[in-house]
């Protein structure tokens, strides 16, 4: 008998199996799972919402519920199973504490996604599956150990997997989704559907293969295959018609298992191999809250942003854990003030710093959460703008912000270390874990009135080892933080200030200063509702110091920046309200000296007389407020010197 009279035979021979196995009343097993979320703060730490629509998906996918089921080629749609299998989303943790069944966890291991980010937390295999969700997942889609690989290895079992192929919104989508049920496959048995597991540290079949026809994936109704890439469901690549669209394919259409790999798929849970057995016992599902809805226990949710401008939406999501039968939101200063929706959309029409309030129930049980959200006004703070921070206590503020998503070290004051002995922003970065960013980001600021502009700023950083490689990005945004856009990257060698130091570093003096004039802002940025932050990323360094932020229609440096007399001494500076100024200029001139803004327009008169006072180095008494200026000394009213002065009261 050829082969494809045996296959045909063969299918027929399933298929009146079908009839009769199909809702015959198989025990529904139950696998308790828990989402690692290893993120470095990018698009990889995905919603809750994306991680709940995964599992739904699982589950769609092993009860044979898959929307394009009714485009199954007929040869195959009679053996297509109801495996009988459930997912849930795990109520419990290891401890017995009620938990969400979501952890999200910060590191840079998130970049490669191989078998160490189970280094990192690893719940134990026999109450759950453990799914890691990655950036990248050691350059697959995803990952996972066949029982028989993971039997000797507890600590590598699990699942790997991309995060832009978990559930089907957020990073995802309809075709990547069916990945997390191919490693599911693969976790309770079942090979490719040419033979094999693709996993790091093991040997695998690649696939499309003309040799893999002599290999088989031990189950029965799955035809001998190369394997395929593209969804051609005519294809016959080892003499009989190939079933393309199994899920455990990589022709990204699957959208079934067949009788024969659901029966190896429970046969699996069945065996104490790795401990599979052990999830789908009553007692483990009692212990991992599995077994009913859960008590009410954690009352949170998430909203789409913390600062807004005044006009703007915000959305909010209630995360709220377990049953929550209802819940009610209170919403201070917006529209609307009370919801009882799970995701509202509320409108903030003014400025200012307003609770949101949630109450959840079940049943006689109620939980609440109040947290906070900033509203901007739209028209920002007037341009030229200046900050010395000598008058800021305490970050953040209704003026400065804070990204801190570990909530752990930020920015944060520090009240000695300017350039003059006063006050400044740094990141304690020596005591930072490596990976962690932070933001730190300014209130609105109008640049509605001009037509050039440049951020200036001031900053002091030092490595502790030549090998450090920290990353440093301005960014600016034109619509109040909705989008941002990077302006300026600095690493390594290229932000450095200062000499190498083991110790935490804090500059001593001007020369461990540096100074950045950020000059790529377009003209569309030239807004009444202008933002600028800057983001700063760990690498095992060292402290990092800002001062002396300007934003302003031209460059300003630090150092003196136009002269016609480079003798010229203006100090202290930064100054407070009195500055000395000498110069080696000639004797008993008419001179006058004055203070202009950065756009050059006289603030001050502070000296009228002869130059000897130059010559001499006298004080002369200033009243402008802090910011930076420009001293100008014009002699016979045909001579002027021009120096950069920055005053910090």
């Amino acid at each position: 008998m050829n082969s494809k009279l045996f296959l045909f035979f063969t299918l027929i021979m399933l298929s009146i199996r079908a009839v009769f196995s199909q809702g015959t009343g198989d025990t529904t097993y139950v696998i308790p799972v828990v989402f690692h979320v290893i993120h470095d703060y990018g698009t990889e730490n995905i919603s809750d919402v994306q991680l709940y629509d995964a599992i739904d998906i699982l589950n769609r996918n092993f009860k044979n519920h898959h929307p394009d089921t009714g485009k199954i080629n007929a040869a195959f749609k009679s053996i297509a199973a109801d495996c009988n299998i459930e997912f849930r989303l795990a109520k419990k943790d290891p401890n017995g504490n009620c938990h969400s069944g979501i952890n999200r966890i910060a590191s840079p291991e998130t970049h490669i996604g191989n078998h160490d980010v189970k280094k990192l937390i690893h719940w134990p295999r026999n109450s759950y599956l453990n799914v890691y969700i990655t950036a990248e997942a050691a350059g697959l889609a995803g990952h996972a150990l066949m029982p028989d690989q993971a039997d000797s290895i507890p600590h590598k079992d699990g699942i790997v997997i991309v995060h832009s192929s978990v559930g089907s919104i957020g990073t995802a989508n309809a075709v990547t989704s069916m990945v997390l049920t191919h490693e599911v496959g693969h976790f309770l048995g079942l090979e490719h559907i040419w033979g094999g597991n693709n996993v790091p540290d093991f040997y695998y079949l690649p696939v499309a293969k003309s040799d893999n026809c002599n290999h088989d994936d031990g189950v029965s109704d799955t035809p001998l295959t190369i394997g395929w890439t593209s969804c051609n469901t005519s294809g016959s690549s080892c003499g009989s018609l190939d079933n393309v669209q199994n899920f455990m394919d990589y022709s990204y259409c699957g959208t079934m298992f067949t009788l024969g790999q659901k029966q190896k798929m429970r046969n699996t849970l069945q065996n104490a191999l790795s401990e599979r057995n052990k999830l789908i016992t009553p007692s483990n599902l009692a212990a991992t809250g599995v077994d009913n809805t859960g008590t009410l226990c954690e009352a949170n949710f998430t909203q789409s942003a913390f600062q807004v401008c005044e006009g703007s939406q915000l959305t909010f999501t209630d995360n709220s854990f377990h049953n929550v039968q209802a819940r009610t939101w209170n919403f201070e200063g917006g529209n609307p003030t009370v919801s009882t929706d799970s995701t509202p959309t509320v409108t903030y029409a003014n400025a200012g710093q307003y609770e949101v309030k949630l109450t959840v129930k079940n049943g006689a049980d109620s939980l609440s959460v109040v947290k906070k959200v900033t509203v901007l006004p739209t028209t920002g703070k007037s341009n030229p703008f200046f900050e010395g921070f000598d008058n800021v206590t305490s970050l953040p503020n209704q003026d400065w912000f804070v990204g801190n998503p570990d909530d752990s070290v930020t920015w944060e004051i520090h009240p000695t270390a300017d350039i003059n002995g006063g006050a400044c922003i740094m990141l304690n970065n020596f005591n930072n874990p490596s990976g962690r960013t932070d933001e730190f980001i300014s209130s609105t600021i109008d640049l509605s009135n001009l037509s050039t502009a440049t951020l200036s700023f001031d900053y002091a950083y030092a490595k502790k080892s030549a090998s450090d490689n920290e990353n440093f990005k301005v960014w600016i945004s034109s619509d109040c933080g909705k989008t941002w856009t990077i302006r300026k990257v600095m690493t390594g060698n290229n932000l450095s200030t200062s000499s190498d130091t083991q110790n935490p570093f804090v500059p001593q003096s001007e020369s461990d200063w540096g100074h950045i004039d950020v000059t790529g802002i377009s003209s569309n940025f030239f807004t009444s509702s202008f933002r600028f932050k800057f983001s700063f990323t760990s690498k095992g360094g060292n402290n990092i110091y800002i001062d002396n932020i300007q934003l302003n229609n031209f460059p300003i440096s630090i150092k003196e920046i136009v002269s016609e007399d480079n003798n010229l001494k203006i100090y202290p500076n930064p100054a407070k309200n009195e500055l000395f100024i000498q110069s080696n200029v000639k004797p008993n001139h008419q001179t006058e000296i004055f203070i202009t803004d950065v756009q050059g327009r006289k603030i001050e008169t502070i000296y009228k007389g002869k130059s000897d006072k130059i010559i001499k180095g006298n004080a002369f008494p200033i009243t402008v407020k802090n910011g930076v200026y420009f001293v100008e000394i014009q002699m016979n009213d045909t001579e002027t010197i021009r120096k950069k002065l920055v005053v910090k009261n």
